[in-house]
């Protein structure tokens, strides 16, 4: 009766074949905090209180990919929330959906959204977000736009988006650097730069 909303796991499955189980990895986030930093909230799990929906409002559809995470972090700034320990969904991939996106479109637009969301999200000491978290996260969004300009070929583009990140977060590199996504295992010192 306390809780504003649940999630549970969910279970991926692509051509009837069992691709991974969504969320979360291994601990059990329940925080505004740890909400603030990465949706892991599977939309089709969720079981909402009706008087908290109405209380903060249905999908903003301004929103074009990151609704569902706007809706979250609205709750979650005033009704504690949980999780179910278990896989109590199962999403069946039979196509090129947005979560299947090869160019990156759904994820440009994912990180875009999300930089209108951390604005949204007041410094607050109840929430635990302050402003240096606010920077952080920016710098987190403006990264990975620039890593996907770059593979894109926008250097441009990426570059633009890399001075933004290191201008919100000078150290953002040493924090949110993703060897995987080069191919390159980095020194630090080399991602700093």
């Amino acid at each position: 009766p306390s809780l504003g909303f649940v999630y549970a796991q969910c279970a991926k499955h692509h051509n009837g074949t069992l691709v991974e189980v969504w969320w979360p990895p291994k601990a059990y986030p329940n925080t505004f905090r740890e909400l603030f930093w990465v949706n892991f909230v599977p939309t089709l799990t969720v079981m909402a209180r009706t008087q908290c929906l109405k209380a903060v409002g249905s999908f903003d559809l301004s929103f074009p990919i990151a609704q569902d995470y706007d809706l979250w972090l609205r709750l979650a700034q005033r009704y504690p929330f949980d999780w179910v320990p278990e896989v109590l969904a199962v999403y069946r991939q039979h196509s090129v959906t947005l979560s299947r996106d090869p160019e990156g479109r759904s994820s440009k637009g994912t990180h875009l959204d999300h930089l209108r969301l951390i604005q949204k999200v007041p410094v607050e000491k109840r929430l635990g977000i302050s402003q240096t978290d606010k920077k952080k996260r920016v710098a987190q969004d403006r990264l990975g736009l620039g890593k996907l300009y770059q593979r894109d070929g926008s250097y441009h583009n990426a570059t633009g988006q890399y001075a933004r990140a290191l201008f919100a977060d000078p150290v953002v590199g040493l924090r949110f650097w993703d060897p995987e996504i080069e191919g390159w295992r980095f020194t630090a010192p080399y991602r700093l730069l």
